[in-house]
């Protein structure tokens, strides 16, 4: 089985940032969300999988919060 590369996955942008580091991003409708690591590893294609899911229902764009990881759930609970 081949690996994903950001080439052949819809919404998925990439660049390298001023230290050499790929980033990629999951872009819709002008919003653009942080991925985690890069295609290939589980975190990214979890976290590509809820956004293309949440692309597909109708659920992104409105005012519903995606936390790309639980880390970032926790830190969006701690600042409450």
């Amino acid at each position: 089985m081949a690996l994903a590369t950001s080439d052949n996955l819809k919404y998925i942008t990439s660049f390298k940032d001023r230290h050499g580091k790929r980033r990629f991003y999951f872009r819709y409708h002008h919003q653009k969300f942080k991925l985690p690591e890069k295609p290939g590893d589980a975190a990214f294609h979890d976290s590509y999988a809820r956004y293309l899911t949440a692309v597909e229902s109708g659920a992104l764009g409105c005012d519903e919060i995606l936390p790309t990881s639980t880390a970032q759930s926790a830190g969006l609970l701690r600042g409450f």
